[in-house]
């Protein structure tokens, strides 16, 4: 049996059948019938005792009695029906606390600069501005389909594209693909480094070390926004 229902151990269940099946007993009858140690039936009989479920007579030899035990188990049985009903309502209420989403990633790989605009794209949106932005400093004026597709999802919202790159003879076609899509580019010396500043994050990207991070921290994106829109004003228009 499973006396532990009612809040009993082993030797304390196995005493309280002894006495249930034997009725008013001693010390000798009860271990005979359970084969608990007595000492242990000692402290199994006092703890009975004290949940209601064991009485003793007050005579030489003292014997104990288990005769109102099937009623007391019944109370007990409510008593912890009752505190399991608490405890499950109790449970239930508990909040998960939302684990924090890693505000910084790292990616490794040539092709990870695309994995990082992605996650980005599929992120929330963490300032919000009066005008939708996305600043860029490049090393080269790559003109990928991905670029192309976000200008132009956004061109009808008048959404405000600077870049900052190298105007060689080598990067000038790409320059002018990007400024018939209203994209406004200044020149400025850079090498192996490249940035994007947008409203769900900064991707930084080391290009020698093939290492892209990603970071969505509402002040770093505020910072950076604010250092590209500083240098912009800083750098001559550019042709």
């Amino acid at each position: 049996m499973n006396w532990s229902i009612i809040g009993l151990n082993e030797y304390e269940g196995r005493v309280l059948k002894a006495l249930m099946t034997l009725g008013e007993s001693g010390i000798g009858e009860i271990f005979k019938e359970c084969g608990v140690p007595k000492n242990k039936i000692y402290e199994a009989l006092e703890i009975l005792m004290r949940k209601g479920l064991v009485s003793k007579t007050n005579i030489s030899p003292l014997k104990y009695s288990a005769e109102d035990a099937e009623k007391r188990i019944i109370e007990l049985l409510k008593e912890h029906a009752k505190e399991e009903k608490k405890f499950l309502k109790e449970l239930k209420s508990i909040e998960k606390k939302p684990k924090k989403e890693a505000k910084v990633r790292i990616y490794e790989g040539k092709q990870n600069w695309y994995r990082a605009l992605r996650y980005l794209d599929n992120g929330n949106v963490l300032i919000n501005p009066r005008r939708i932005f996305s600043y860029s400093i490049k090393s080269a004026f790559e003109y990928h389909p991905q670029y192309v597709k976000a200008r132009r999802k956004n061109k009808e919202r008048n959404a405000d594209y600077r870049n900052i790159g190298p105007i060689t003879k080598e990067t000038i076609k790409n320059v002018e693909k990007f400024r018939k899509l209203g994209t406004k580019i200044k020149h400025f010396n850079n090498e192996n480094v490249a940035v994007y500043i947008c409203r769900r994050g900064v991707i930084i990207g080391l290009i020698n070390e093939d290492l892209t991070i990603a970071i969505t921290d509402p002040d770093f994106i505020r910072m950076m926004k604010n250092l590209f829109e500083a240098a912009w004003k800083g750098l001559p228009s550019s042709k």
